[in-house]
């Protein structure tokens, strides 16, 4: 069993320590806020990783875990650490589908989850009053639990969500690269759901094998979001003031109202920066006689007359 620790431990903290590395140079060569967050949210799922190892390794070396009605500083130390980190870790990864959409965050939104956070932190710490009093701890051990849930399902809708929206970004190596990381971004958050559904059974059959399960996620995790950053930095930073909502709208209804394909939208977009048919032929990769079909069907559709009048319409 030390030797399958060891190894476990062994792999995920070399994954961790590149993708880390790795995505620190390309953030500081590519200065983005988008890479930014990614680099945080990174260092943040990790972080939590090793803090709970941190804490199952060392807390039998500490003075309380022998007696159940007593709270000893370590375990409170140490467990409130990771639940701020798994706040921090949905913080960073719902701003940067903010930032990579270019989504506002309307006032009242943010004194909601303002006063969610409140009202959560002081249900974590209550939690802690049932140790002395009540002789239990079934609120503290049932809030990791429900809260790891619910940050798992905010993270994951919001990631589905980003590769519904990035259809409709006309750029395609950028709408490639937001929909590769949306799916990098939820792999390790479906593992670790999966895990609590069905990791009491893995349990029973094997704790190699449930212990396998998260780092088999974390590793993958790490080695795709190294390529990810290898391949896609600089294009993001390249894009960086791109700004989805402020380009065409809501490119979501536009598209709806008027029946607009993606590749549509794509010909829509860079008619919008003022690119030539020859020009948006060749960004493409297609023909000019194929732009002008476009331009055709799209002026037919929205109702407009030229250019000008379809580029007042978009913005």
């Amino acid at each position: 069993m030390y030797q399958e620790y060891t190894l476990g431990v062994s792999i995920t903290l070399i994954s961790s320590l590149a993708a880390v590395s790795v995505l620190g140079v390309l953030t500081r060569k590519n200065k983005t806020k988008r890479l930014s967050l990614l680099f945080t949210g990174v260092v943040l799922l990790n972080g939590i990783w090793f803090s709970t190892l941190i804490f199952y390794y060392l807390k039998p070396y500490f003075p309380g875990p022998t007696v159940p009605n007593k709270i000893y500083w370590f375990e409170f130390l140490m467990l409130s650490l990771i639940f701020m980190l798994r706040f921090g870790l949905l913080v960073a990864l719902l701003s940067l589908i903010r930032h990579i959409l270019g989504l506002p965050i309307l006032r009242k939104l943010r004194s909601l989850i303002r006063g969610s956070v409140i009202i959560l932190s002081i249900i974590w710490i209550a939690g802690w009053v049932e140790l002395p009093w009540l002789g239990s701890r079934h609120v503290v051990d049932q809030f990791m639990v429900l809260t790891d849930f619910l940050i798992f399902m905010t993270v994951i809708a919001a990631a589905v969500y980003l590769n519904y929206r990035a259809v409709y970004i006309p750029h395609e190596a950028f709408k490639n690269a937001i929909k590769s990381l949306s799916v990098i971004i939820v792999f390790p958050l479906v593992m670790a759901s999966l895990k609590l559904v069905i990791g009491p059974i893995l349990g029973e059959v094997s704790q190699v094998l449930q212990r396998s399960v998260m780092y088999f996620a974390l590793v993958s995790f790490n080695i795709l979001i190294v390529c990810w950053g290898v391949k896609y930095a600089s294009l993001i930073a390249e894009y960086g003031s791109f700004d989805l909502s402020r380009t065409t709208g809501d490119p979501v209804d536009f598209m709806s109202k008027y029946k607009i394909t993606a590749r549509e939208m794509e010909v829509i977009e860079l008619i919008c920066q003022g690119k030539t048919n020859k020009e948006i032929a060749d960004q493409l990769f297609i023909s000019v006689e194929t732009v002008k079909d476009h331009n055709y069907k799209i002026f037919q559709k929205t109702g407009v007359k030229n250019r000008i009048q379809l580029a007042n319409l978009v913005k």
